[in-house]
């Protein structure tokens, strides 16, 4: 066989195992981020009951709840840290997306001080719900994203049905706010 045609055969196979690596990189990704946004919706709910309602039942499973997100938002980075150290390239709109994330998560720190501050003064805010829904959304937009990058038709449309669902649950949540 000519060598020429090899070499084209091998570089073929090469960007479709490097294609199906991203792709399971991606939707790695994307199922951490569903559940770390799960995760982020539950902590908001508490909170909200926690302002509301200050019970100490409720006060420990915010304190679980918030552990639960700081679990998942650090295997998610580690998902992050792996894409971006395995030498393939993303696109710059899916990298902003999750620098953008990134960025807003760092924030739970102050959302979680101001609902303490709320409860310790018997007050109620809007600004928490707002603030993880805002985190929320960013990272949703991350799931989209990635979406948009998937070599595979099926798994675009099993994406897609996922962000429906997490869309669908996050304005729910934030009726129910």
């Amino acid at each position: 066989m000519d060598p020429l045609v090899l070499r084209l055969i091998l570089s073929a196979k090469q960007q479709d195992l490097a294609a199906l690596r991203q792709l399971h990189t991606l939707i790695e990704l994307v199922s951490q981020i569903g559940d770390l946004i799960h995760h982020l919706q539950r902590e908001r709910g508490l909170s909200n009951m926690a302002m509301y309602t200050p019970q100490p039942a409720i006060q420990e499973e915010l304190l679980q709840q918030a552990e639960c997100v700081d679990r998942s938002l650090t295997a998610t980075v580690e998902i992050i840290g792996r894409m971006m150290s395995g030498g393939q390239s993303y696109a710059a709109r899916l990298q902003t997306s999750i620098a953008l994330g990134l960025q807003s998560s760092h924030g739970l720190v102050e959302i979680r001080q101001f609902v303490q501050q709320c409860q310790l003064e018997q007050e109620v805010s809007e600004k928490p719900c707002e603030q993880y829904s805002v985190i929320v959304r960013l990272w949703l937009d991350v799931v989209i994203e990635a979406a948009a990058l998937s070599v595979s038709a099926q798994v675009t449309q099993v994406v897609l049905s996922l962000i429906y669902l997490l869309q669908a649950k996050e304005f729910a949540g934030q009726e129910r706010a």
